[in-house]
């Protein structure tokens, strides 16, 4: 029993385990579409330079993203991560609660509106990697030369792509 235990042990502290920390705003009230436009900018950059194009970038959305980003960077400090090295690994933005409006015109015509809201969450992580998570990416390189090779053979004609 000790020795699997000493086992587990050993294994755990052979991988660099990520730090990762979220932060979530509910109830923006800016429409999702708005705000994937500026969201998309920013995927997968390291913190610093995200901050630093929301600063310059004129959206409405932005400054809202900006506290959001800045909200999860100083979650994954509180649980031991350097800043310097976070990443964005990940946002989502889904719609939240939508509000009705009507607006009357002439002859007692009614045209319904609506004001749509935003859920915002975002993941920020650091850079450390782990024998994990370099395997997949070998894996991935293997399978787009192997793409690229079938490509190549279909284009000279001496075989068929699958």
């Amino acid at each position: 029993m000790e020795e699997l235990l000493h086992e587990r042990l050993v294994r755990h502290k052979k991988f660099n385990h990520m730090t990762e920390a979220q932060a979530r705003t509910k109830g923006v009230r800016i429409s999702t579409r708005k705000v994937r436009l500026v969201a998309d900018a920013i995927r997968n950059m390291p913190v610093a330079k995200a901050l630093a194009l929301l600063a310059t970038t004129q959206k409405r959305a932005s400054t809202t993203l900006a506290k959001t980003v800045k909200s999860a960077a100083a979650n994954a400090v509180q649980k031991g991560a350097v800043e310097s090295e976070l990443v964005i690994i990940r946002i989502e933005v889904d719609g939240g609660q939508t509000l009705r409006r009507m607006h009357i015109g002439s002859r007692s015509h009614v045209r319904m509106y609506t004001k749509r809201s935003s859920h915002i969450r975002i993941v920020v992580s650091d850079m450390k990697t782990d024998e994990k998570t370099e395997k997949p990416v070998e894996k991935e390189e293997k399978k787009v030369k192997k793409a690229e090779k079938s490509v190549r053979q279909a284009h000279d004609g001496k075989g068929e792509a699958k």
